[in-house]
């Protein structure tokens, strides 16, 4: 501040000319610099501290703007969310979010056809089934043949060896596709031996423990197109992320090992390039694309699936025993998610009777995974993301029809259930958030609630 001070001149006090006062006056005022006063540099303090208007509250500032500063951005933001850029955008991600939805949708519609079809078209042609009798002795059938009582692990473990010395292994050296026909499964009986990594491997097995009388389903692993869009300069979007090897194995007759499978890339779920695929003989034909001088075709590859089979045994209570003809591991639920070269959402498991139509999702069986918000919120299931009113009205059809399958079937998911209790509790928040088994008292909703309030928790988060 500057204070200013009147000094008049001792020659002048006697001056009665008003022309000289008044110069006298001009320059007898001057600028004295003077130090602020203790008062008043506390309220220059205290005005600025008003200004700014902050509070600190268990040590966080919170800072309040002026009205003018509220209205000022309220109206900027209210603007842009009239604009019509904005408006366009929020309609491209509506309908981006229909389309990917809609196409995971048609592929779970397709693999679940895709099982039906396996089973009447292969496992129960009479054909096949009487060329796989013919390599059976009938010494072998008679001590091999399921029996109610007697049937336990070590006869199943007879029952995959036998099969292994009938059917060799051939490593799969070439990249040659064998996808599932009459004449390759022909060709397979003829000559004793499959590749490696083929599903005809699969579909041999199942003819073979049918004529041995045992109850088995046929169970595959899917790799579906993402049920949300990835957006721009966003890695994950929701997907599962998981490293993928250069030149895995082939897996499946749907499988090019020179296509999306080779690619090194962090995301799983690649996008597309074409709207919709028509699928002929187990493979995926890209739209007809017209040249000036011809047109051509090009075969493109479905997305891959990995099969195993489950046998059912009255003799223990696992009940349904897995059997991984690949790796010839028996009742190895850990082991399926490991040989997989991408994340197991989907898993459904056919029952070969093909009067029962009988089909089941049992991801939660053999996902360790599941239970993980990544998993959870890329399932068809997950109520925001998907649509389970849909998805449970699908399966719903394919229920089993008959009493004791379906009482089995019961059991089953009461074991599912026991299964995923055992896992651990989660370590991270963002993963106890929405967990269907767990829940924090203090991530509740505002509708939410915990009752009876005297429950007791069953742990501590940290």
């Amino acid at each position: 501040t500057s204070q200013t001070v009147k000094k008049r001149t001792a020659s002048n006090e006697n001056n009665t000319d008003s022309d000289d006062d008044d110069d006298d006056d001009e320059d007898g005022w001057e600028n004295v610099d003077a130090k602020p006063s203790e008062e008043a540099v506390i309220q220059k303090l205290l005005k600025e501290r008003e200004e700014r208007q902050s509070t600190l509250i268990n040590g966080e500032v919170e800072v309040s703007l002026t009205s003018d500063e509220v209205a000022a951005a309220q109206s900027k933001r209210k603007k842009n969310l009239n604009s019509k850029e904005h408006l366009l955008e929020l309609h491209l991600k509506r309908v981006l979010k229909q389309n990917c939805q809609q196409k995971h949708k048609d592929n779970i519609v397709c693999n679940l056809a895709h099982g039906f079809d396996l089973i009447k078209t292969f496992i129960n042609n009479q054909e096949l089934s009487s060329l796989m009798l013919s390599l059976l002795d009938e010494s072998t059938t008679e001590t091999l043949i399921y029996n109610d009582k007697t049937t336990s692990m070590n006869d199943i473990h007879r029952l995959v060896e036998h099969f292994n010395e009938i059917f060799l292994s051939i490593d799969e050296s070439t990249n040659d596709e064998q996808p599932v026909t009459i004449e390759n499964i022909r060709l397979a009986l003829s000559e004793h031996a499959t590749k490696t990594f083929s599903p005809i491997r699969i579909i041999l097995f199942a003819i073979y423990a049918r004529l041995l009388q045992y109850e088995c389903r046929l169970v595959f692993a899917a790799d579906l197109p993402p049920i949300r869009p990835r957006m721009k300069n966003d890695g994950t979007s929701g997907d599962v992320k998981k490293t993928r090897k250069k030149n895995p194995p082939t897996l499946s007759d749907d499988d090019n090992s020179n296509g999306t499978m080779n690619e090194d890339t962090s995301s799983i779920h690649s996008s597309d390039t074409a709207s919709f695929e028509l699928v002929k003989n187990h493979q995926a034909i890209s739209p007809t694309i017209t040249d000036s001088k011809k047109s051509t075709k090009k075969i493109r590859p479905l997305k891959p699936r990995y099969y195993w089979i489950e046998i059912f045994i009255q003799t223990t209570d696992d009940g349904y025993i897995p059997i991984d003809i690949y790796t010839s591991k028996i009742n190895s639920l850990t082991e399926f998610e490991v040989n997989i070269k991408f994340p197991m959402l989907y898993v459904w498991a056919f029952d070969i009777d093909q009067s029962s139509s009988y089909a089941k999702d049992v991801t939660k069986r053999y996902s360790q995974k599941w239970l993980t918000t990544p998993y959870r919120t890329s399932h068809i299931e997950h109520k925001t993301n998907g649509d389970p009113k849909w998805y449970g009205k699908c399966m719903k059809k394919y229920q089993p029809k008959d009493k004791r399958k379906s009482e089995y079937s019961q059991v089953e998911n009461k074991q599912i259930e026991n299964q995923l209790a055992r896992q651990p509790i989660p370590q991270t928040k963002s993963e106890l958030n929405g967990h269907p088994l767990y829940v924090l008292k203090s991530k509740l909703l505002k509708f939410e609630g915990i009752y009876p309030n005297e429950t007791q928790p069953i742990g501590w988060f940290k």
